[in-house]
């Protein structure tokens, strides 16, 4: 199976890998652009969240406790097969990169 580059034409995918068909049509390089170029909308997102967990936080002190033990089950078991799901994804790509590799951390963070 091929992926397509930014110019649109079909790469091949190395044998170790299964592409997913939506992975088929991924842009990485034009995404690679726009993360380079929007980097600091993650610290605006992160003062966001910090700022909107403390203002919760204030504002549930004097509120009675929520039953949410169901709630969390299904929360702990959605992170549960999301993680598994992603390990299953990420590890032929990893295992691949220190086995061939000469420096296989600086290959896997730095250069896929």
């Amino acid at each position: 199976m091929n992926v397509l580059n930014s110019s649109g034409e079909p790469t091949p995918v190395p044998e170790y890998m299964s592409v997913l068909p939506f992975e088929g049509s991924f842009l990485l390089t034009e995404w690679k652009i726009w993360f380079h170029a929007n980097w600091t909308l993650s610290i605006y997102f992160s003062l966001v969240y910090i700022l909107a967990i403390f203002s919760i936080q204030m504002g549930m002190k004097n509120v009675e406790a929520f039953s949410l033990r169901r709630p969390l089950i299904l929360w702990n078991l959605f992170l549960a097969i999301f993680s598994i799901l992603g390990t299953v994804r990420s590890a032929p790509e990893l295992i691949y990169t220190f086995q061939t590799q000469q420096s296989p951390w600086y290959t896997s963070t730095c250069t896929r």
